[in-house]
């Protein structure tokens, strides 16, 4: 976790004259000076910001910077929705994306707010990296590393003395989420107030009356936890280890997901201002997140529209032989078998996966329809050219972002006081069942011990 200098020496930035920072007749309070005035606004924040783009296609920029910026991630879609929830509409848009994958809280989005102008309006989405959820994924879901030996699976596991490596990450993040200070306050909720009070210093902010709007995340997996998923594995076929997605553990990732939200939430609020607001995304996914009731196997793996997350850690090849013709699909194109093909053929692997240079390879074969077989090549996390086929790994989809951009404008429109704006119909998100170790009383909020 990044640390973040003491906030008694921020203040000197405000010392600093505006014009030192942002040449004259440019930008005045969030608006633009030259020969077309504008409404600067601008996107910060980790992957889940940045979109995470896996192809120049859908690139937002040249990716020059590695940020994996997507041309279709959430603030995209608040930019193209500018005229229903803007304050002026004789503005135009002065939209600054720069959220980069990777980045924390603190520095990095200091570093995010020194590339903006003079921005009337922020909008961050930032911490999941602080917790540091990537280890967690891959040891209890993907469990990529074919030379490493993930232990105990979670449901064979003990919760306070874990031996395998899936309870033990999951322990670390709910540490980090929990963890309390001297003073018994949260260090999540206050390394999310530090960055806050870092951002209401920054040159860019001070004098500009600008305001600040937080997001969370969404959850992955549906709240229902249907029984057919106890029975799936998202693990990566040359992995060493197999670990169902059982309800409990999908519970516990849920809850995880929640924490993190409480800690922007509960910082956001604690400074009773009007222009520092959370916003809410978990519902976007609902209905549309892993393991939902209705959902198959072949949903989960994002060869239809009903999971609005990424799965599959790699770039993957099919291949689809049926007499002599042939199928291919592949991950750059997005296309992929239909459900009846994949059905019959997935539950039949051939042998073991095989090894060409840099890509594995596993064959299936219904020994009911042996004419038919599929041949399912990957390249893995850390071989190759893979680029963000993987690093969009549990991140939202184009389905994802636009719904997320619709609760962001949503909740602009009701700010800027556009009553003008349809109110969008979402369905309703259950309440996130109560973590352990904690109790909920009537206002859902936690109280963790």
């Amino acid at each position: 976790m990044p640390q973040v200098p003491h906030i008694a020496l921020l203040g000197l930035a405000s010392l600093l004259p505006v014009a030192l920072a942002y040449p004259q007749n440019t930008v005045t309070n969030g608006i633009s000076s030259a020969a077309e005035p504008k409404f600067i606004f601008g996107a910060i924040g980790d992957s889940w910001g940045s979109g995470v783009t896996w192809k120049s296609s859908n690139q937002f920029d040249d990716n020059s910077d590695s940020c994996m910026r997507y041309k279709y991630a959430w603030s995209t879609v608040v930019n193209d929705a500018y005229a229903q929830w803007t304050p002026n509409t004789s503005l135009e848009p002065g939209f600054e994306f720069k959220a980069c994958s990777g980045s924390h809280l603190g520095d990095d989005m200091m570093n995010q707010m020194d590339q903006l102008t003079r921005p009337k309006l922020v909008i961050m989405e930032a911490g999941g990296n602080d917790a540091n959820f990537y280890p967690m994924a891959d040891a209890c879901l993907f469990q990529k590393d074919h030379n490493k030996a993930y232990g105990t699976s979670y449901e064979d596991d003990s919760a306070e003395n874990p031996t395998g490596e899936c309870r033990k990450e999951i322990n670390l993040v709910r540490g980090r989420l929990q963890e309390k200070n001297a003073e018994g306050n949260n260090n999540m909720q206050n390394t999310v107030e530090q960055t806050i009070h870092r951002w209401r210093d920054h040159k860019a902010v001070v004098g500009n009356e600008a305001s600040l709007f937080l997001l969370g995340y969404a959850r992955f997996f549906g709240p229902d936890f249907d029984e057919a998923c106890d029975k799936w594995n998202f693990n990566v076929f040359w992995g060493s280890g197999t670990q169902h997605v059982v309800s409990a553990m999908r519970k516990e990732f849920n809850e995880l997901v929640g924490l993190m939200n409480d800690a922007i939430r509960m910082a956001t609020e604690s400074f009773n201002d009007v222009n520092i607001d959370y916003i809410d995304i978990d519902p976007a996914l609902q209905g549309h997140r892993f393991c939902e009731p209705g959902q198959s196997k072949y949903d989960q793996l994002n060869w239809s529209n009903k999971v609005y997350l990424w799965n599959s850690p790699g770039k993957w090849f099919l291949t689809v032989k049926e007499g002599d013709h042939i199928e291919t699909y592949d991950a750059d194109t997005d296309s992929s078998p239909s459900e009846d093909t994949f059905n019959m053929l997935i539950e039949h692997p051939e042998g073991e996966p095989r090894q060409e240079g840099d890509d594995y390879i596993l064959a299936f074969r219904n020994p009911s329809v042996p004419d038919i077989t599929m041949e399912w090549k990957i390249t893995p996390q850390g071989s190759g050219n893979t680029g963000g086929s993987i690093a969009r790994t549990l991140h939202p989809t184009q389905d994802g972002h636009n719904r997320i951009g619709q609760i962001v404008t949503q909740r602009l429109s009701q700010f800027y006081s556009r009553s003008d704006n349809p109110t969008i119909i979402l369905p309703p998100n259950p309440p996130a069942p109560c973590p352990l170790g904690c109790t909920c009383g009537s206002s859902g909020v936690p109280l963790c011990t």
